[in-house]
């Protein structure tokens, strides 16, 4: 139920969702509860009214637009025509102060932008909502992949439904592919068609450098080219939040003998960072203890972890101020050689663009 001044908010919520602005936890909350179907809900929605005729912020904007394309469709049309006026040149929607999950930087632009795709798609505004399309597919972190859990869902929904919506009523196209200038394939794709279309060009690229090109129909498509590579010492963004430091006790060891790792994730801002988690790279020779990790989670110095090959990864709901969390892993030499860890990283879950990096600690282990 919404209350005077908003939805109640217990104070249990995690990871830092009740800490969002008033009303950002509004226009979320209502339009999830349109979203799925719930009604009697009108009070809640005239506020939603109240914020698309109010607001300048992409994300609010967004939100409360689907709320009203739902409820309202007039009023809806008419906060969509707002919302378009804040589409950057680029198609994406710059500018929100956070969202729900206290999203920043890059990880809130996907959201906003897929939020606000999806809301010009369902007014009709099929144009604009190509050109937001475009913007997430142009500021993929990896293939498919747009940095954290929220951004990576609505980037999804909001391509897909697009999509679905623009090629409703379109009649099949023909996809060209050519290299240096010349046809090489040519692939029919009907409307609606879900599957990738999927070209192998060994045959025609040998080394060296070649130009490949992709239309349908003779226009333009964007693609996927995805490319990856690995360095022992990352550079730490500059607008990172959070700060990192890895030091092991011992890197010289025996077979079966333990050394400690001490990992401390340190708030450099004025401000709660809401999520963050360190990422630390383990040596191949040096295996963690998960009833030592277990310990940490019951007494409450870590929020979760997970043990992936070579890292282990913390996380905890929050770090205040100015302040830092240390924690002390206990590793045991279980293979013998010189070994070099991954680089670790920490970062605010819903930024992790912002990245703080350590070089991986070095370790020899003798018989």
């Amino acid at each position: 139920m919404l209350f005077r001044s908003g939805y109640r908010v217990t104070g249990s919520s995690a990871h830092g969702y009740g800490t969002a602005p008033p009303e950002v936890l509004d226009a979320y909350i209502t339009y999830a509860l349109v979203e799925t179907g719930h009604t009697g809900l009108d009070r809640e929605i005239g506020r939603s009214a109240e914020l698309a005729k109010s607001s300048k912020d992409p994300y609010r904007m967004g939100l409360a637009t689907l709320t009203l394309l739902h409820a309202r469709p007039a009023e809806g049309k008419a906060a969509a025509q707002r919302l378009a006026g804040l589409q950057a040149a680029d198609g994406g929607f710059p500018g929100s102060e956070t969202s729900i999950t206290r999203s920043e930087n890059y990880n809130l632009d996907v959201e906003a932008t897929a939020l606000a795709g999806m809301a010009l798609s369902r007014a009709g505004d099929y144009a604009n909502a190509r050109r937001a399309v475009g913007w997430l597919r142009d500021h993929q972190t990896g293939a498919g992949q747009w940095g954290a859990t929220q951004g990576n869902a609505l980037a999804l929904r909001a391509i897909g439904e697009i999509a679905t919506s623009v090629a409703a009523d379109a009649p099949p196209a023909e996809l060209v592919v050519t290299v240096d200038g010349e046809r090489v394939a040519s692939v029919q794709v009907n409307a609606g068609a879900r599957d990738p279309v999927k070209v192998d060009l060994g045959k025609f690229v040998s080394v060296g450098r070649h130009d490949v090109a992709i239309r349908l129909d003779g226009a333009a498509v964007p693609y996927v080219l995805q490319t990856g590579w690995t360095t022992e010492r990352p550079a730490s963004d500059p607008t990172r939040r959070v700060d990192l430091t890895t030091e092991l006790d011992n890197h010289a060891l025996k077979l079966g003998e333990s050394t400690r790792l001490v990992a401390t994730v340190a708030n450099r801002t004025a401000e709660v960072v809401p999520d963050p988690i360190a990422r630390i790279g383990l040596p191949a020779g040096l295996s963690p203890r998960r009833e030592q990790l277990e310990d940490l989670k019951a007494r409450g110095e870590i929020a979760f972890f997970e043990l992936r090959p070579r890292e282990v990864t913390l996380y905890w709901d929050g770090v205040a101020a100015n302040e830092a969390h240390t924690v002390s892993l206990d590793l045991q030499a279980t293979a013998a050689g010189r070994f070099t860890a991954p680089a670790s990283s920490a970062y605010p879950y819903y930024d992790d663009q912002a990245r703080a990096w350590q070089p991986g600690v070095e370790v020899e282990v003798g018989h």
